[in-house]
């Protein structure tokens, strides 16, 4: 089975620390997520140059060290790899400094707000990315289950197990079969990495 044999190999690179495995894994989706896992999990930030998308990939490493509170490995010069225009939020997660975003609501997003912040019209963001995100800054699973987008809400149990609880269950709450199996391979890494 293909599938399997991807997930198998996807693990041996985060196990590894071998980025370059995760170049044989398809399909694209579960590739993205090896490098940006290997990257994360073994605080390995050059795994990135691995990466289709570098600037995805940095963004993520860069999300991951924040959701999981490593702010002592996030540094400046990470956020190089981004145009000028597209700096401000990654300079904002490096230094926790929420003042950095200026008036930008998608920055402003990924700190603490309350839930009405995501009914803010302005807001560049889909209001299940900034649910999502309110979900990640109080550790709140829960909050989940207020987003109506599909897609949305997978990615927020997936977050949310990858990096505040490795709870299985919010797995089985995702649509998407692929991302619930990468879920689970999440769940097991993380808490190998407790």
């Amino acid at each position: 089975n293909k599938t399997a044999e991807d997930g198998v190999l996807a693990c041996r690179a985060i196990v590894e620390n071998k980025p370059e495995l995760c170049a044989k894994v398809k399909p694209a989706v579960q590739k993205k997520t090896c490098v940006n896992e290997v990257a994360r999990v073994n605080d390995n930030i050059a795994s990135c140059d691995f990466a289709d998308d570098k600037k995805d990939c940095v963004g993520s490493y860069l999300a991951g060290l924040y959701w999981d509170g490593k702010y002592n490995l996030m540094d400046k010069k990470y956020c190089e790899v981004f145009p000028d225009g597209d700096k401000g939020w990654c300079l904002a997660l490096a230094t926790q400094d929420k003042s950095v975003c200026g008036n930008n609501l998608a920055c402003l997003s990924l700190f603490i707000q309350s839930l009405s912040f995501c009914d803010n019209q302005q807001m560049s963001k889909s209001k299940g990315e900034c649910l999502r995100d309110r979900a990640m800054t109080q550790k709140d699973p829960a909050i989940c289950e207020l987003i109506n987008d599909t897609n949305d809400r997978d990615r927020c149990y997936f977050n949310i197990v990858g990096h505040i609880n490795p709870d299985i269950s919010f797995c089985s709450k995702i649509s998407d079969r692929e991302l619930e199996q990468e879920c689970f391979a999440n769940a097991a890494v993380k808490l190998l990495i407790k």
